[in-house]
């Protein structure tokens, strides 16, 4: 009988040890997987807001000199616009720029040597494009549309929001999309603050442990990992 309790305390302990192991790797595995997928996500919205207002100097092949076409700097009062959620729901923003293209040899046509955020090639031509990118949140995916369409770049997403950095007469304002709309001011939009909140699979994290989201709230996990991460892109 001693021989029996001492065997079944060392399985139940074995036991004990192993379903700790197996939950601290399940928890360290789901944290990797949310970073992957939030620096991804980074990324691609980076990618985008960084160019946004931008346009290119063209090359007169004539002279070789390069300069700005008319009209290029109509381009910066709709380079960002960004809309708020409300009520608890995500924000979404659109950036605008103009695409690159290969150096033109004399008496070729200009080929555009840029893709947008879905994959999609710009296709060549003649005129000059805009690519506009919008980004924001559907039933948990992160969505980027553009000219070809929309497409969900991560998932797990609980929430997305931005702030944005305005360079003014006065210094540098931080405000959201309302009330940038409200003093007409995204002309003035020097940076971008994205926020971005992830969640994992139910019953990854302990229920009743909480969190701080991105309007720095604490909230209940709900048995969801959560990981929140922050990136300005001026």
């Amino acid at each position: 009988l001693l021989g029996t309790a001492l065997g079944l305390l060392v399985s139940l302990t074995a036991l004990g040890t192993l379903l700790l192991s197996h939950s601290a790797a399940a928890s360290v595995s789901e944290l990797s997987r949310l970073q992957q997928q939030a620096s991804y996500a980074l990324h691609v919205m980076g990618l985008q807001l960084r160019q946004a207002g931008s346009v290119e100097a063209w090359r007169d092949d004539a002279t070789g000199l390069h300069a700005f076409a008319a009209g290029a700097a109509d381009l910066a009062p709709a380079a960002v616009f960004g809309t708020e959620g409300g009520a608890g729901a995500a924000d979404s923003v659109s950036a605008t720029h103009e695409p690159a293209h290969w150096p033109a040899r004399r008496g070729a046509p200009r080929l555009w040597a840029q893709y947008d955020c879905t994959g999609a090639n710009i296709e060549p031509g003649g005129e000059r494009r805009r690519v506009t990118t919008r980004f924001s949140v559907d039933a948990g995916q992160l969505m980027c549309r553009a000219a070809h369409g929309a497409q969900p770049v991560i998932g797990d997403v609980a929430d997305l929001q931005f702030v944005y950095r305005l360079r003014t007469v006065g210094g540098v304002r931080i405000l959201d999309a309302d009330a940038v709309s409200a003093a007409d001011l995204w002309h003035a939009v020097a940076g971008v603050e994205v926020c971005l909140d992830l969640q994992g699979a139910a019953g990854g994290a302990i229920a009743h442990a909480r969190y701080a989201d991105c309007h720095d709230v604490e909230r209940p996990l709900n048995g969801r990992r959560h990981l929140v991460v922050r990136q300005l892109f001026h």
